[in-house]
């Protein structure tokens, strides 16, 4: 008996999960890709998360990555969101910090929403389902390539590790 409650949970799950999948077409999505360069070199293994701003209570994250071996990271957006919504890059990297250090640098950067406008074409051309921009990743408060400036601090990084 309950083997088949399992079996029909699970097929419920998945009949539920196809039918909202199906909602969405590629159209629907912003293609979000990001180029991380520390002293012009590519940054791998950088934390990067995606969050909607919410000036009157905490912020919510939508998506998150971590940059590869070519400082390359590329998220997905749905389009409702990046219309209708504030929203900031948190990148957390260990860029000019010694392996034997335990610190690692929170960065914050917003996305001035006219970025996007070029997205919302009639024209339905693939490539206005991009934004791409190159991060410096810097000690000092420098202007990000979003039309905000990236703020850094440096935190520790491994607490209470033994």
């Amino acid at each position: 008996m309950i083997k088949i409650f399992k079996i029909k949970y699970i097929a419920g799950l998945l009949f539920l999960t196809s039918i909202l999948c199906k909602n969405f077409t590629e159209n629907d999505f912003v293609n979000l890709q990001f180029l991380l360069h520390c002293n012009y070199e590519p940054h791998q293994l950088a934390d990067i998360t995606v969050f909607k701003y919410k000036w009157y209570k905490n912020d919510e994250a939508i998506t998150h990555g971590i940059s590869d071996i070519y400082g390359f990271v590329s998220m997905k957006i749905y389009k409702e969101i990046v219309r209708n919504e504030l929203l900031y890059l948190f990148i957390e990297d260990q860029c000019n910090v010694k392996i034997q250090e335990k610190y690692i640098y929170k960065r914050k950067m917003f996305i001035d929403p006219s970025y996007f406008t070029n997205i919302y074409s009639f024209k339905k051309n693939p490539i206005k389902n991009k934004l791409f921009g190159v991060i410096p990743l810097s000690n000092e408060v420098i202007l990000g390539p979003f039309g905000y400036h990236i703020f850094s601090i440096k935190a520790n990084y491994f607490t209470n590790i033994q």
